[in-house]
């Protein structure tokens, strides 16, 4: 079981090699099982069967927390130590058994405790099966048998836009032009900030010399000569300004590109974010870029309960595949952590889209959505520890188009349309009143 950089390994070891070459204890009689995927990669979604990492008292990847059991999978090259958080992220296999195990038909004693644990790590059947019993006993009895769930009692709609749709390059440099006669009034705040600063510190006099730093043809030759330099990148090309330019282009981060026969300008700046760009989108009677569209519904609760739960099934059987919806499931659920450059991609209506689905409430951080089959479970908290109030408890649904990439064709962006909009209705009437 020995890991390291060699990529050699030694079944009858009982530590791993960490990437500074330090070995590290395994306990390799006490596997434990993960109850989610908290972190990325088939090693680790729920059901996975992992060990202990003894306390080196400097085991790599993460420190050591009230609560929490740092933990690997031996199925790796590398050592690859996670954190987890005791009966909330991952259970001790023997402490599953013992607590779901005559609901399957085992039984764990003192004499057939390392035989019976060895056989069930082998077996991914039995462990889901443990861990689906093992999940319905955090949801109240009250709340898994009720008929009727969540419904929707109001809902907001958002549609995320990300840069200016430009014709041709040219029209990139008529956009960086008026950006830079002040068409976008916002697109100074970054400035204004810094001179307010230089004030606090240097008086009106330091102002005063650094304002004259930007002023006259030496902002106007500087926007030409970032032209020249977009045109001859071809029309994929971005630039994190910091204190190197004063003016509307100070800490601003500027980018382009090429979409099909369109190219896309990107303007942002720190405490702004992209309100100069949506500005100068306006002033010039641009469009801007469709990247997605989300909705978001106030989910009654469950009976007489603080709990809300949904029906995927019930409600996607129409527009899904069983087999996407249970995949959908097991993310929304926290079964599996979605890679950041892998998301879920399906097909609708042969138009690819990237669809999320998940519970939650307003400041409340504790909770977490529990998966029962195609179902999903949230508990709703009035407030927190810290006597805050939480707010409404929501669906939240969110679609992108496949490729990530954002929209600029007409006939792409009604064929998204048309799909969010099917994903929406079926949401609104299955969960209507």
């Amino acid at each position: 079981m020995e890991n390291g950089p060699s990529g050699g390994r030694d079944d009858s070891l009982d530590y791993l090699i960490d990437y500074q070459g330090r070995k590290c204890p395994v306990d390799t009689q006490n596997p434990w099982v993960t109850l989610r995927g908290e972190h990325a990669g088939n090693n680790y979604q729920r059901g996975s069967i992992v060990y202990p990492i003894g306390d080196t008292g400097k085991n790599p990847g993460y420190h050591h927390l009230a609560g929490h059991i740092v933990l690997s999978t031996l199925n790796t090259w590398i050592a690859n130590f996670c954190g987890f958080e005791i009966g909330v992220s991952a259970i001790s296999l023997a402490d599953l058994i013992q607590k779901t195990g005559d609901k399957v038909g085992i039984t764990l004693n003192d004499s057939n405790r390392q035989r019976i644990i060895g056989e069930i790590s082998g077996n991914r059947k039995q462990v889901e099966a443990m861990l689906d019993e093992f999940i319905k006993q955090k949801i109240p009895e009250a709340v898994r048998e009720e008929k009727s769930l969540s419904i929707i009692l109001s809902r907001e709609t958002t549609e995320y836009k990300s840069g200016i749709i430009c014709d041709s390059l040219e029209n990139v440099g008529e956009m960086l032009r008026a950006y830079e006669q002040g068409v976008a009034p916002k697109s100074n705040a970054t400035q204004q900030q810094q001179l307010g600063d230089i004030e606090d510190v240097y008086g009106t006099e330091g102002v005063a010399f650094a304002s004259s730093s930007g002023e006259g043809d030496n902002l106007s030759q500087f926007v030409e000569d970032m032209i020249a330099q977009i045109k001859a990148s071809g029309g994929n090309w971005n630039h994190a300004y910091d204190c190197d330019e004063q003016g509307c282009f100070l800490k601003t981060n500027v980018t382009v590109k090429q979409r099909s026969d369109k190219f896309v300008l990107g303007i942002g700046a720190p405490r702004v974010g992209n309100e100069p760009e949506i500005q100068l989108a306006e002033a010039m009677g641009a469009e801007r870029a469709l990247i997605g569209k989300g909705e978001e519904y106030h989910l009654s609760t469950v009976g007489n309960t603080n709990w809300v739960g949904i029906d995927l099934e019930e409600i996607l059987g129409g527009v899904l595949s069983a087999e996407q919806i249970t995949k959908l499931a097991q993310i929304s659920g926290g079964d599996i952590k979605e890679e950041y450059n892998h998301p879920y991609v399906v097909r609708i209506d042969n138009f690819p889209v990237i669809l999320s689905i998940k519970l939650g409430q307003r400041g409340n951080y504790d909770s977490k959505t529990i998966r029962v089959g195609n179902k999903l479970f949230y508990e709703s908290k009035k407030e927190g520890s810290d006597g805050e109030k939480h707010g409404n408890t929501y669906l939240y649904f969110s679609v992108k188009p496949g490729n990530d990439q954002p929209i600029v064709n007409p006939q792409l962006k009604d064929g998204f349309t048309s799909v969010q909009k099917k994903l929406s209705n079926a949401i609104q009437e299955k969960l209507s009143a």
